[in-house]
């Protein structure tokens, strides 16, 4: 009885969030994904005040796997009719560990050689989620529509939070891009070591802009980087978070969590240097000065600030970024407004074309 009550509270606060919020104005699909994410998904629950933490580690296997159980059907429809897929176990080539696991997508039929890879990091606040990845799969299957061009795409299994702390899942993103760039591995699937880029949406962009930033400083930087409401800075002060961290597509109580379990140490602590590290707003870019750069947001995600900062260190380190934001929750501005979903897919279509 306890549990049915618990579900219809998570339920009853889901809906009024995502139907009767005083600052986000969303559209009718952005209030049903809110509503849903809140009443199966739940985030809140993975972050409820006052919990243990022995009780919030018993919780984490039921949200990893409701989250497989919503995304893994979706990203088989949104990449079955696109690419062939491989999964493959690269060697570490960055970083401790053993292999790194990636879903290599090769167009289907495609015979050219010369193709551009975009190596992918999924969401999931760096504690669930996996490299069968649908929101990554749906975004980039819309870029192929109407003509877009071909390319591939590797989505990458990097190790999750609390098993790891930062900066492994970075390095598992650093050690998928170096071994992705072997001239053979290339050469099997079609695509182009001169022609590679990273991307990622929320925590995969945050994992995929620490990879860059590494990658940019050992001389091997990708030629673009796509962030897609990301997930930059552990400090979470920003207007947008106090407006809109209720909202349930990313609530701030779970995102804080999030935070804590990437970066306290051995004794429980988050110092002022873990902080320092794990925010996107202090890496070092000025080796991918000239490169291209998306930055995505949501006009009423929690995130939206520190993405629009993101950029403007971006902007400083010499890149040619173009930042957008559409009127839509977190991951869900492409999918209900129209005009910024057809920017970015013209943003990635330009920069896989050239």
């Amino acid at each position: 009885m306890g549990n049915v009550a618990a579900t219809l509270a998570q339920v009853c606060e889901a809906v009024r969030t995502a139907v009767w919020h005083k600052h986000a104005k969303t559209s009718f699909l952005d209030k049903v994904v809110n509503i849903a994410i809140g009443s199966f998904l739940s985030l809140k629950w993975l972050g409820e005040k006052g919990i243990s933490e022995e009780e919030r580690l018993k919780r984490l296997p039921s949200m990893r796997k409701s989250m497989a159980f919503l995304t893994h059907t979706a990203y088989e429809g949104a990449s079955k009719k696109t690419w062939v897929k491989e999964e493959r176990e690269l060697p570490r080539a960055y970083g401790k560990g053993g292999p790194v696991r990636v879903m290599i997508h090769k167009p289907i039929g495609s015979i050219r050689t010369d193709l551009p890879m975009i190596v992918w990091g999924h969401g999931g606040g760096l504690n669930i989620g996996d490299f069968k990845d649908s929101m990554g799969a749906e975004v980039l299957a819309m870029v192929t529509k109407d003509g877009g061009p071909e390319f591939c795409w590797a989505s990458v299994d990097y190790r999750l939070v609390p098993e790891v702390r930062l900066p492994e899942p970075n390095d598992d993103m650093v050690s998928a891009f170096l071994s992705l760039s072997n001239k053979d591995l290339a050469e099997e699937f079609g695509y182009s070591v001169q022609n590679m880029g990273l991307g990622g949406m929320s925590a995969g962009a945050l994992v995929s802009g620490h990879a860059a930033s590494v990658l940019g400083k050992m001389g091997k930087g990708p030629k673009f980087f796509a962030g897609l409401y990301p997930m930059v800075d552990p400090n979470m002060d920003t207007a947008s978070h106090q407006l809109y961290g209720d909202m349930d597509a990313c609530p701030g109580v779970w995102l804080r969590e999030c935070w804590r379990w990437a970066l306290e140490d051995e004794q429980g602590e988050v110092s002022e240097k873990a902080l320092k590290e794990g925010s996107l707003l202090h890496a070092d870019f000025k080796a991918l000065a000239g490169s291209r750069a998306l930055i995505l947001l949501g006009d009423f995600d929690l995130l939206k600030d520190e993405g629009a900062k993101f950029g403007e260190v971006l902007v400083n380190a010499g890149l040619k970024v173009e930042v957008m934001s559409g009127c839509g929750t977190h991951c869900m501005a492409h999918l209900c407004d129209a005009k910024v979903k057809k920017k970015m897919c013209q943003w990635f279509r330009e920069t896989l074309s050239s």
